[in-house]
């Protein structure tokens, strides 16, 4: 009697812990895509499976029959009823991560690596093909293609580059999703985008601003000693650069103001004076500038975003005129240097007005999260009134910025919009 019991007992315990049948049904469901090879990879928690999945993606979508390339995708499942948060990604895809929608929303999510970068680079770098209609293509034949299976309301989601990414897509198809959550996503509108320098040299006050540029000014008159210790650093990190350690300490130098306010890591009235020793000089730039954004580690796997930023995307220069007199016999380093070799860049300012001025003007159910303190909230959008769209923006945070961080009240809101317009029951 209690053999048979126990038996019994498991045989239910098998039957709860076997997954569904729709559920076993996915993997064969994927593998019947077009253009897709799909492998099963250990499922994040909150999923039922996650798979990792290889999309063959023209080159051009305009030619179809040309070069093509596969670009990699992370499918974390719960339900083919389910929304789909649909997370474009700015550069690489390296690691799965549930982001805060996906919990929000009991949602599947769906990250797709950006084009040229990590394993959807393609055999042949034909840079002219990095540019935003294409990679707005790709997203577009993702959403299609997965559509086949999900039938839930989808939003875009994505954070800096990444948001940009998820805007960039809603211009060129705004129906292929319900809705947009932009995470601290600027909209550049030159490759040396004057708003970003009068919105840093506003933050903090105008005695916060002299303090840098003092600091500035001190780092760059203790050049030798500095270096010294950013080899050292460098040797003990195994970091590597493709040109000098001088450079690397007047890109740092000259980076401070926007790192400062973009990453957060310190405060006004933490910005040393230029009596302090070395040590304090090297400590701080260091909290402030990690010496490993200039390495070829951190460099080469993103030359593909710096051919982007000055041909289409964007970007800030480096504020020179208080520190012009330590560049006499060399002109100060540019990021124009981490792009590809030998290939010309030359930036185009229309696509991005353009769409900066659909996104203000005739965009709607979309979010855009900002921290008042990032130095890229100067290139913020703000939707006027004749959309639906809503900008939150929370003081006293930067690159950062979460729903999470902001207060409930805020948070209630944002949700409430975004159910409002998937037409969700939360």
């Amino acid at each position: 009697m209690f053999r048979r019991k126990a038996i019994a007992i498991l045989f239910v315990l098998l039957i709860l812990a076997a997954p569904r049948a729709g559920a076993q049904d996915i993997l064969s469901r994927l593998q019947q895509l077009p253009g897709v090879t799909v492998a099963e990879v250990p499922h994040l928690i909150g999923f039922k499976r996650s798979f990792k999945i290889m999309l063959a993606q023209p080159l051009q979508h305009d030619h179809p029959d040309g070069p093509s390339f596969r670009q990699q995708i992370l499918l974390s499942h719960i339900d083919e009823s389910a929304p789909v948060i649909l997370v474009t990604e700015g550069y690489s895809l390296k690691r799965q991560q549930a982001s805060e929608l996906t919990n929000y929303f009991f949602a599947n999510q769906i990250n797709v690596e950006h084009r040229f970068f990590n394993e959807s680079r393609p055999d042949s770098l034909q840079w002219r093909a990095l540019n935003i209609a294409q990679a707005a293509a790709d997203e577009h034949r993702i959403v299609t293609i997965f559509k086949k299976i999900y039938s839930g309301e989808w939003v875009s989601t994505g954070i800096s580059k990444g948001g940009q990414t998820a805007l960039i897509h809603r211009y060129f198809y705004p129906d292929d999703v319900a809705a947009t959550v932009a995470y601290v996503a600027p909209i550049p509108l030159s490759d040396a985008d004057p708003r970003l320098d009068n919105w840093i040299t506003t933050l903090g006050g105008a005695e916060c601003w002299r303090k840098m540029q003092i600091f500035q000014r001190a780092a760059l008159s203790h050049r030798h000693d500095l270096i010294s210790k950013i080899e050292a650093w460098s040797a003990e990190k195994d970091y590597t650069y493709s040109f000098s350690t001088r450079d690397v300490l007047d890109y740092a130098v000259l980076e401070y103001p926007f790192a400062f306010w973009q990453m957060g890591r310190s405060s006004c009235e933490q910005i040393p004076d230029g009596n302090v020793s070395i040590d304090s000089l090297f400590k701080h730039l260091a909290l402030v500038v990690p010496f490993r954004w200039f390495s070829e580690e951190d460099v080469a796997p993103n030359t593909a975003a710096y051919y982007q930023f000055f041909t289409q995307l964007g970007f800030y220069h480096f504020m020179t005129d208080h520190v012009g007199d330590f560049f006499v016999e060399t002109r100060p380093p540019t990021y124009r240097r981490f792009g590809p070799k030998n290939v010309q860049m030359r930036y185009d300012p229309k696509p991005m007005r353009k769409i900066y001025a659909w996104l203000q003007q005739k965009a709607n159910n979309i979010i855009y999260i900002y921290g008042a303190t990032d130095a890229w909230t100067g290139a913020a959008v703000t939707p006027a009134a004749a959309t639906n769209s809503l900008k939150f923006v929370i003081p006293e945070h930067a690159h950062a910025t979460r729903i999470r961080h902001f207060p409930a009240a805020e948070k209630k809101r944002l949700l409430a919009a975004l159910t409002d317009w998937l037409d969700l029951v939360k």
